[in-house]
């Protein structure tokens, strides 16, 4: 399983964040990735974020 990390800073960026996805999402379909996309908005990565899963500790 691959996952994409896809971020903007503001949620005016919110049309920013889908072109992220949508570009993220067809670079794994035409590599044949068996994937998943996170989503996120903030201004810093934030391990202790609600819902954020850090699988590296």
């Amino acid at each position: 399983m691959t996952i994409g990390y896809c971020r903007v800073s503001a949620s005016d960026q919110k049309e920013d964040l889908k072109r992220q996805v949508g570009n993220v999402s067809q670079y794994c379909i035409a590599k044949g990735y068996s994937f998943r996309i996170i989503e996120d908005l903030g201004s810093g990565l934030n391990y202790k974020k609600k819902g954020y899963v850090n699988s590296f500790s």
